[in-house]
């Protein structure tokens, strides 16, 4: 009786799984992952890296980065992301580690399909540009100078004590010493 249970048990989940499991399979795996990619937090820092722009500024309502042809703008007190001054979504959830701004990961997918793709390049003839010639050096320029260096710290202020134990006074004294001889055979006081 047993036996006859499972096999029948063993039948029904082999149809079940030829005759449509894979389909919620497959949007369950989707949900698991845009899940993941919602919970998954980033800095600002990567994710404009890995969307090939520069942070231009930072504060703590508007975070902007660009490059040549698209600017993004988080504004973290509205909870908005703009993508070229048009309004592409909401920011979601966020979080400060360390001072620094970390976002949902799958924000970079929302801003890749919002900014604007580079403009294919004609072929144009490249016309090559005459190098310039170094301008020759003033009279002014090879006279002596006097150049004051000061390494800093010494006396009672040591400065801070390298991991190998070296105080910051005698790394800065020795790179004084080293740059004051290097000017000395340029000619300068």
């Amino acid at each position: 009786m047993r036996r006859n249970l499972s096999i029948v048990l063993l039948l029904a989940v082999t149809a079940l799984a030829i005759t449509g499991c894979q389909p919620q399979q497959q949007t369950a795996q989707t949900q698991t992952k845009s899940k993941l990619t919602n919970e998954i937090m980033v800095n600002v820092y990567y994710l404009a890296g890995k969307l090939g722009m520069n942070i231009t500024s930072e504060s703590e309502e508007k975070i902007s980065f660009n490059d040549s042809l698209n600017t993004v703008a988080i504004y973290t007190k509205q909870n908005q992301v703009f993508v070229n001054e048009s309004y592409i979504g909401p920011l979601g959830k966020t979080k400060k580690i360390d001072g620094l701004l970390n976002v949902r990961l799958s924000l970079l997918e929302e801003i890749k399909k919002n900014l604007n793709a580079p403009i294919k390049p004609s072929l144009v003839p490249v016309v090559p540009m005459p190098t310039p010639q170094p301008e020759p050096k003033k009279a002014w320029e090879l006279t002596g100078k006097t150049i004051i260096i000061d390494p800093g710290h010494g006396g009672k202020d040591p400065g801070a004590i390298s991991y190998y134990g070296f105080y910051e006074k005698t790394v800065n004294l020795d790179v004084g010493l080293q740059i004051a001889e290097m000017l000395r055979d340029k000619g300068h006081r």
